[in-house]
């Protein structure tokens, strides 16, 4: 006698919906073909294991029995799979690293340079998307190592490793040079904003909560979905927009820059499933940001009299 998965699967989905229809729905099968995988476990143990009453379904005591067992049993599959899944992940080449947009633009290049001259003989690949992409991508033993500012998942492992100071950009056409701004002034300009995912969003929709200032008064003129669109939109005299200083480290002649003095500001993650730190190439990757980021400093704007302190 073998047990078929598929069949195990059916059995604890009619147990668990207490019923063979809503069974059939979840599983995307017929209900007769549910009664079939049931009654073909049943013949093949010579046992009764669902007995249908009035209120619903009952277990008989080898159907306890059985459900228990079978729980074991896809649990173990669940875990095989992994394991080869992570023993292929190994014997790859290639060490993956997934990073959110702005550290993935302007920092992560930089930073495997070194990695590459310090350890030769690792190869390595990355993908740079936005952070719920990065995180599934991990949970999917896709990527290796995760690098995000907005930790969203909780199937994950993290760790702090660089504090990322956010600024508010706006057009020149606002001259902010007789005395810094207010915080409630800057917000009767209209916003242009990163999308939802973004770590910037989600770190500014905090900010002003924690001020008591609802998101819903920001005038929102655009979405974007990058760093590039943002700083052209606000170039074009569209609207202020909230950014990562990394990202405005290059020259700011196209707006002015309102600084929260380190109010306003989030973290980079190093994110990885705790299975995978028994990979040494992870291990130095991870000692290795440790090492080199207190040595990164965001380049200061070089027209000095562009920025200018938020009240």
């Amino acid at each position: 006698m073998y047990l078929d998965l598929f069949s195990a699967k059916v059995f604890i989905t009619v147990v668990e919906e207490d019923s063979f229809s809503l069974a059939s729905k979840k599983l995307f099968i017929t209900q007769p073909a549910v009664s079939f995988h049931i009654k073909a476990l049943e013949n093949m143990y010579n046992s009764t294991f669902i007995i249908r009453e009035q209120g619903g379904l009952k277990l008989t005591k080898a159907g306890e029995m059985f459900y228990n067992f079978a729980k074991k049993f896809l649990k173990l599959n669940d875990e095989l799979v992994n394991s080869i899944r992570i023993l292929h992940q190994r014997e790859k080449k290639d060490l993956i690293i997934g990073a959110s947009s702005t550290f993935g633009e302007y920092l992560l290049p930089k930073i495997l340079i070194k990695f590459r001259e310090a350890y030769p003989n690792i190869k390595i690949s990355f993908r740079i998307g936005k952070s719920p992409a990065i995180l599934s991508g991990l949970a999917n033993r896709d990527i290796d190592i995760g690098i995000v500012g907005n930790p969203l998942s909780t199937s994950v492992e993290y760790e702090e490793f660089l504090e990322d100071p956010l600024v508010i950009i706006v057009p020149k056409k606002y001259n902010y040079n007789d005395s810094p701004p207010k915080l409630k002034d800057v917000l009767e300009l209209p916003f242009i904003i990163r999308e939802e995912e973004s770590g910037v969003t989600w770190c500014w929709k905090h900010y002003l909560l924690k001020h008591k200032l609802s998101w819903n008064k920001v005038k929102i003129r655009a979405i974007v979905h990058c760093n590039a669109c943002a700083k052209a939109a606000v170039k074009e005299g569209w609207g202020a927009c909230v950014l990562s200083k990394i990202a405005i480290s290059e020259s700011s002649q196209h707006y002015n820059i309102l600084d929260f003095e380190g109010r306003l500001k989030r973290y980079f993650y190093f994110a990885y499933l705790e299975e995978k730190v028994k990979d040494p190439r992870i291990n130095l990757f991870r000692k290795f940001l440790k090492i080199n980021f207190p040595h990164i400093k965001t380049k200061s704007s070089s027209a000095k009299n562009t920025n200018r302190h938020v009240d």
